[in-house]
């Protein structure tokens, strides 16, 4: 049986999007979009995974969430799960406000937060 076609956002409906989503989940949304990260892979996020110098993204890490289970964090399923991915260019300016107003210095600090400053819940992506 083949699979449904699913739809495909345009660059300019997810530039869209971006400037429609709140401050705190466009780099989430540009990440997930222009990296092909999965959702896992960005909530899995630390400032360690990010050299801005080099405009990367490195994968070790993934938040894992079982059916009706607890999140946990987690390597990915396989070897080629850990990579290191290019982030574009134009993203450069999102990521680095991101780091300056969002994130702690410390390398372990998590990407991504909410409100509470405890790190993004998955149901919480699935909303943005």
């Amino acid at each position: 049986m083949k699979s449904k076609k699913r739809p495909t956002a345009s660059v300019a409906e997810v530039v869209e999007a971006m400037s429609k989503t709140p401050d705190l989940y466009r780099l989430p949304l540009a990440l997930a979009a222009f990296c092909q990260l999965r959702r896992g892979e960005v909530i899995g996020l630390q400032r360690k995974h990010i050299d801005v110098d080099q405009m990367t993204v490195q994968i070790e890490q993934t938040v894992v969430v079982p059916h009706k289970g607890v999140a946990t964090l987690g390597p990915p399923k396989s070897e080629t799960g850990r990579r290191t991915l290019a982030i574009p260019p134009n993203l450069k300016q999102v990521l680095i406000d991101h780091l300056a107003d969002n994130v702690e210095p410390e390398p372990e600090a998590w990407l991504f937060t909410n409100e509470t400053e405890i790190r993004l819940p998955t149901y919480k992506f699935n909303r943005v």
